[in-house]
């Protein structure tokens, strides 16, 4: 057993008091590795979405127009690029004769359809159609003579319809394309509700009976549905064409050779004048729109061709070049959390043909961005709509935004 000495003992407790610690060490390699890191990724990292600062763009109200409407009946006037414009008198459904046959020409040919110079099938006239033919002759029509066996085309059949208003053709082709003429008046009943003519009710083919009845609003509608046809277009811009039997027939629109370009023409006792029309007029310099009215009962056809004349001359003069924006309109801003500030500008002029009385809610896009981006570039789009055309200007940025300085980027990590 070995035996300490109390000096030995002594030196012991002295080395206990002061016992050797290891040293806790940092190594600076690893702080400038986090620090490196750190760096690397501020300068690296996504900026932020900078989201523009939008001024609401006016709305351009609408202003008076000055339409010389007829003293009598019901009217109305709207363009083939937009529909309905504005209408006076009573919103009552009337008969309006002869201009049922468009809602006869139009469901012919949804059901037997053509394309422009083209004929289409033939039609075999039999004892039904001349039955047709000797009523409404005997009872003061609008007819074209026919034969039993007669051959005629269905573009030949639409021309004699729409051109002289034969009742009698429009009878044999509504039964040549659906069968019968009960047939005929369920499927265009629904047809004319599909467009949406609300207060228009199809009861016969030709419209002598004066059962049809429909409003100069929903006149609008079927005058654009029918002028959108092509083969209708065609037919009844014609002075006057040829066809079997009846050989050379003539338009009842008479004021075909002075501007109109159709439609249809419609007259009876009942109904009395019925216009539908149709004139495509440079409103504005370099600038063309069609325009469509409808007026009915007049005291007689010539009353309403003559109403037609002052009614589309003023619906013309109610047309206009609108400014939505000018270049260089400031439409919005940039600004970053940095400091950096840029404006988002109209880069053109945005002009539109529009109605008077139509008010032009212009519609602004705007994006978010990032930077750097240069001057000029794409930010946004002005769209207004005006006459059923959409006009756009693009919005641009000025000036260039650019990027953070490398010393925001290290003292702003979030």
């Amino acid at each position: 057993m070995r035996v300490i000495e109390p000096s030995q003992l002594k030196h012991l407790k002295k080395k206990s008091k002061n016992p050797k610690r290891p040293k806790l060490v940092v190594p600076s390699l690893l702080i400038l590795l986090i620090f490196s890191v750190y760096v690397l990724w501020a300068s690296l990292r996504s900026l932020p979405l900078i989201h523009p600062l939008v001024d609401k763009l006016p709305i351009l109200p609408a202003s008076s127009t000055a339409v010389s409407w007829p003293a009598y009946g019901q009217a109305a006037v709207g363009t083939l690029e937009e529909g309905l414009l504005a209408r006076n008198g009573e919103t009552k459904p009337v008969s309006v004769a002869s201009i049922t046959k468009l809602i006869t020409a139009l469901s012919v040919l949804q059901k037997h359809p053509l394309k422009l110079n083209e004929q289409g099938p033939s039609i075999t006239l039999d004892a039904t159609d001349i039955g047709y033919y000797t009523y409404y002759a005997s009872n003061d029509g609008s007819v074209v003579r026919v034969v039993a066996g007669e051959q005629i085309s269905e573009y030949q059949a639409l021309q004699a319809i729409l051109l002289p208003s034969a009742n009698n053709m429009a009878d044999t082709l509504a039964r040549w394309a659906f069968g019968s003429l009960e047939a005929y008046l369920s499927y265009a009943d629904t047809l004319v509700q599909q467009y949406g003519m609300k207060n228009t009710s199809v009861k016969d083919a030709s419209g002598f009976t004066d059962s049809t009845t429909s409003t100069a609003e929903d006149l609008i509608i079927l005058g654009k549905k029918a002028l959108q046809h092509p083969v209708i277009a065609q037919i009844v811009a014609q002075q006057n064409a040829e066809i079997p039997i009846a050989g050379t027939i003539n338009s009842t629109n008479a004021l075909l050779s002075s501007g109109m370009i159709g439609i249809k023409t419609g007259n009876t006792d009942r109904a009395g004048g019925c216009y539908l029309f149709a004139s495509t007029s440079e409103v504005q310099p370099g600038r063309s729109v069609t325009i469509i009215g409808a007026v009915l009962s007049a005291p007689t056809l010539t009353d309403a061709m003559k109403s037609a004349v002052p009614l589309l001359s003023s619906a013309k003069q109610s047309f206009t070049v609108a400014t939505v924006v000018k270049a260089g309109q400031v439409i919005g801003t940039y600004s970053t959390a940095w400091g950096a500030k840029a404006t988002a500008s109209s880069k053109q002029d945005l002009a539109v043909l529009r109605w008077n009385g139509t008010a032009i809610n212009p519609e602004l896009s705007m994006q978010s961005i990032k930077s750097p981006l240069s001057a000029g570039t794409q930010v946004g789009t002005i769209n207004a709509l005006s006459n059923g055309e959409s006009k756009t200007s693009p919005v641009e940025l000025a000036p260039a935004l650019n990027s953070p300085s490398f010393k925001w980027r290290l003292l702003h990590p979030f």
